[in-house]
């Protein structure tokens, strides 16, 4: 499903009308939105936001495939990751016998110190690669990537360095096929 800019950012659905929210719910099939005001409808819509996960292969076709879920904006790392967890597992089910990596990209920013200049970079957040085996237990595998995603962005952040997140522009989520 594809999603309009205006659903992804509270402060926007804010403008909308309650028919207009409304309309949202039932085009994401979500249930019990009828009776709801407007504050709850916009909450119901937010926490419901859809996660698109496109796919791309790499140059080695029959072995890697990539998928990738774009950033939203209004989300931070923590709330983001929390965000696409089934997604990502839905994807890892039907993955098995492969390895995986995820890589969080941010947009980062610090002032220059001594010239007030904001800098703004790219910055992955990678985690090791899974082995993703039938039967493991997928919800703890997400779990382990997903703080140590977090920490390196942490530590990242606390060297004194001056980085603060600005946003999220994509999780690349990565599979290779065990040979």
């Amino acid at each position: 499903m594809k999603m309009n800019f205006f659903t992804t950012n509270i402060n926007m659905m804010r403008d909308l009308t309650i028919k207009q929210l409304r309309a949202i719910a039932k085009e994401r099939w979500l249930k019990g939105y009828s009776k709801l005001k407007k504050a709850d409808l916009i909450e119901l819509v937010r926490e419901n936001q859809s996660f698109e996960i496109s796919k791309s292969e790499s140059v080695l076709k029959k072995f890697t495939t990539q998928y990738t879920i774009a950033g939203i904006n209004g989300y931070d790392p923590t709330s983001f990751l929390i965000g696409v967890k089934q997604n990502v597992i839905n994807l890892l089910e039907s993955n098995h016998q492969t390895k995986v990596k995820m890589v969080l990209l941010c947009i980062m920013e610090r002032t220059e110190i001594t010239t007030g200049k904001i800098i703004i970079r790219d910055a992955p957040f990678y985690t090791e690669q899974e082995v993703n085996l039938e039967g493991n237990n997928l919800d703890e595998m997400y779990v382990k990537m997903k703080d140590t995603i977090i920490e390196r962005m942490t530590n990242f952040m606390k060297l004194g360095s001056g980085w603060r997140f600005r946003s999220i522009v994509k999780l690349v989520v990565h599979v290779n096929i065990l040979l």
